[in-house]
């Protein structure tokens, strides 16, 4: 067989060698680099509560001392925070019998803001508080009725009002 034969069938011999060698290497490559993936997901639900410990309650009409009422939490978890109305459905009196009526203001003691000094509900009362972690926890303040003048003339009688009390998250 001539020399130049057997070179040409060498080198084809080479050539197929290396080939093969440079398929199993780039077949071991692309397994070391194979990858996966998948995503991971779940849900925090936002709250935004007020929890009340209030009972209907019977005050003293005729001492303008303050009266405690009782406690009221606020719990809201949402970033932007949430408005609070407090209205009085007789705009801060109490009605009684033969047209008798009583001015009368509430306090709210607390942190973060939720206080405020004896007020006679005229209008609704409107505050907005930003999220923050003590929200999010729960602020608890006090309420307090006060009769500004000592009603001991006033018509005999029930005197009544409706306080409410309403969170609306921002």
């Amino acid at each position: 067989m001539p020399f130049s034969h057997m070179f040409g069938q060498w080198r084809s011999a080479c050539t197929a060698a290396v080939a093969l060698a440079i398929g199993l290497g780039l077949a071991q490559t692309a397994s070391a680099q194979d990858s996966g993936s998948f995503t991971i997901t779940g849900t925090v639900e936002g709250y935004c509560e007020l929890l009340m410990d209030v009972p209907n309650q019977t005050v003293d009409l005729t001492t303008t001392a303050q009266q405690a009422l009782g406690s009221v939490t606020y719990r809201c978890s949402y970033p932007g925070g949430f408005t609070r109305t407090i209205s009085s459905t007789n705009s801060g009196v109490m009605v009684g019998p033969d047209e008798g009526s009583i001015t009368w203001e509430l306090a709210h003691s607390g942190s973060n803001g939720v206080g405020f000094p004896p007020t006679q509900l005229t209008q609704p009362l409107i505050d907005s508080f930003n999220g923050s972690p003590p929200f999010a926890e729960g602020v608890t303040g006090t309420l307090s009725f006060t009769a500004p003048e000592d009603n001991s003339g006033a018509p005999p009688g029930n005197y009544s009002d409706t306080v409410t009390i309403e969170i609306t998250v921002r």
